[in-house]
């Protein structure tokens, strides 16, 4: 059962008006005081630890939707390599009708994944070893060095996280 913050707060403790101080009066306050400490100690670590699981958990669901995305990655792929050799290959009208229905199945992905906010790591420019992976360097031609020549996969990402560098030729 959880515990709202409006529960969370004490209720003042209301301390006797008898003005009499005996040594067993003296005794029993500061043994109440040390105790409001260790309550408002425990409250402190009882709120920073149900901070911390918060983020935890956060995090946990994070990378788990970011191993699934990955893997729908590969189905995208598999989808525009299918798509591109079918282009090529079909010439027959009920070929090009299935190509069609293959077209529109692999743009609902990429709908899905845009609402995922999941988008294209951009590959113009200058390689960065934090959004790209070098598989190959190559000469470089009229291209300065470190230059990216050519994606050999996409890379996808989401809010600013990596869930798969885009593979890379970069000049030399």
């Amino acid at each position: 059962m959880a515990i709202n913050d409006a529960q969370q707060k004490e209720a003042p403790i209301e301390t006797p008006t008898d003005q009499t101080t005996t040594p067993e009066n003296t005794g029993c306050a500061a043994q109440l005081a040390q105790t409001r400490e260790q309550l408002m100690y425990l409250r402190a670590d009882f709120d920073n630890f149900r901070r911390q699981t918060e983020k935890t958990r956060g995090q946990l669901v994070q990378q788990a939707q970011l191993v699934v995305w990955r893997d729908m990655l590969a189905i995208v792929d598999d989808f525009e390599r299918a798509i591109a050799d079918g282009e090529q290959r079909f010439s027959a009208d009920a070929d090009k009708a299935a190509l069609t229905g293959f077209t529109l199945v692999y743009k609902k992905l990429l709908q899905l994944l845009e609402q995922h906010k999941i988008t294209l790591v951009p590959t113009a420019g200058q390689f960065d070893p934090t959004r790209h992976e070098a598989i190959a360097q190559v000469p470089a031609g009229e291209k300065p060095a470190g230059t990216i020549v050519d994606v050999l996969q996409k890379g996808y990402e989401q809010l600013g996280v990596i869930i798969r560098p885009a593979r890379v030729t970069v000049a030399q």
